[in-house]
């Protein structure tokens, strides 16, 4: 219970408080590969096959990376709960009119409809601050970038990250 209270408290701190980015070239395949092997044992211990598919072209971007990996660990993170039984979390990189895309999905429960998952304290999860999701928001924004999701109850949910690729509109310029 004290360390439940503990992350609650850290991640009521992140959200409220200004936030230092250190933003420098990143190569985006090398966060998510980072990631993957970071938690390798928590997805193959339950039973999440991996996938990913990423452009070979993909362009450096202005990240901070330590921000940029919590905000894709906390979208994991829910991805893995969705699918208490099993199933597919794949990434999904590529290059569209100056922008970088992310796209995190899985086969797992949904969202339900309705719910403002980009609020805070809003939650499904009886142990959840509901702020995992609102911190996510913020680090994409502070990117300069965008997030949405589409959903659809019994089939997964994918999120839909947008980022400036390096030298375009963003946080610093090269």
């Amino acid at each position: 219970e004290i360390k439940r209270l503990g992350s609650l408290l850290k991640n009521f701190r992140s959200f409220v408080q200004p936030q230092n980015y250190d933003f420098e070239p990143t190569d985006l395949r090398k966060i998510i590969d980072e990631i993957i092997a970071e938690d390798r044992l928590l997805y193959e211990s339950n039973g999440v096959r991996l996938k990913c598919e990423f452009s070979d072209t993909l362009l450096p971007m202005m990240l901070d990376q330590e921000k940029i990996k919590q905000a894709i660990l906390s979208i994991c993170q829910n991805a893995v709960e969705a699918m208490p039984s099993g199933g597919v979390l794949t990434f999904r990189g590529y290059e569209s009119e100056g922008r970088i895309f992310l796209e995190i999905s899985d086969t797992g429960a949904g969202i339900p409809k309705g719910l403002e998952i980009f609020e805070p304290f809003r939650t499904t999860k009886p142990l959840s601050s509901g702020l995992g999701l609102p911190i996510v928001s913020q680090i994409i924004s502070a990117h300069k970038g965008t997030i949405d999701y589409a959903s659809e109850a019994g089939k997964g949910t994918t999120f839909k990250i947008a980022l400036p690729a390096a030298g375009r509109e963003g946080p610093i310029r090269l």
